[in-house]
């Protein structure tokens, strides 16, 4: 069963939204050695929240450093880099992309129209349709038959289980990538200008382009229906917490003057 939200209280939310303002203006490399002191579930709140209420360019640059370690998108601690035989591409709303009965392991697997044209499908069970977010699965024999794979992604040979993919992971970064999924989902499903989701999709090809880790675990992420509720609404707000500034003004005004310790 799906586990439920972990929503801070009144206070709990205050002091996040201060501890966001407070780190925001710190070295970026000191704020996160901060944030990685404290015990889940405070990194996943408090990376939800910084979706919420920073700028998108800077809520994609505090994912890129609590996720991997520094600025540039790169392989989790001790994966490889990804392979090219997987493509990873993460759709946009209204991209063109392909759904196939017959390659395809359930009804959420699709590959890009790039992909599809590579790739024989000749007597197969297949059709086309408008994107509403998600990443091409060809290359992965998990989600797609090898057979229906496209010339330029011929898979990465044996993939791995999800279990294998999660313990990858820091205990830090796990905590924190449910409120980065969170964050960066609703950001393309949300209020935000077409120039910033744009710029939230760019963020995780390049995510994707570096790792299979970061690529399956957004695609999954994006397609559980289960999640769908969860993820129109915005994070509940205590009566203590200030509204979101608007996207690209800059971090949150009016937050309590004092915090007290990161873990409050």
């Amino acid at each position: 069963p799906r586990r439920p939200r972990l929503v801070p209280s009144p206070e709990g939310m205050a002091a996040l939204v201060d501890i966001v303002q407070r780190l925001h203006y710190m070295p970026r490399a000191e704020a996160v050695a901060e944030l990685r002191k404290q015990p889940p579930p405070f990194p996943c709140q408090f990376m939800e929240l910084v979706w919420e209420l920073l700028p998108v360019r800077e809520a994609i640059s505090w994912s890129t450093h609590v996720l991997c370690g520094g600025p540039e998108p790169c392989a989790p601690p001790g994966r490889p880099e990804r392979s090219h035989g997987v493509c990873g591409r993460v759709w946009r709303t209204g991209d063109t992309v392909y759904h196939c009965r017959t390659c395809g392991m359930d009804p959420s697997c699709a590959i890009c129209l790039d992909c599809f044209n590579s790739s024989d499908h000749t007597g197969h069970d297949y059709w086309m349709f408008c994107s509403g977010g998600g990443c091409c699965d060809c290359g992965d024999a998990q989600a797609w038959l090898p057979s229906g794979f496209c010339v330029k992604h011929p898979g990465p040979g044996e993939p791995p289980a999800d279990e294998e993919l999660l313990g990858a992971l820091t205990p830090f970064a796990l905590s924190a990538l449910g409120g980065v999924l969170l964050g960066w989902a609703r950001c393309l499903l949300g209020r935000e200008a077409p120039a910033q989701r744009s710029e939230a999709v760019r963020w995780m090809t390049a995510m994707a382009g570096v790792s299979d880790v970061w690529r399956r675990l957004a695609g999954l992420f994006l397609t559980m229906a289960s999640d769908v509720a969860a993820l129109s609404a915005p994070p509940a707000r205590g009566s203590g917490a200030p509204e979101a500034r608007e996207r690209g003004e800059g971090p949150v005004e009016g937050a309590p003057a004092e915090a007290g310790a990161l873990g409050a």
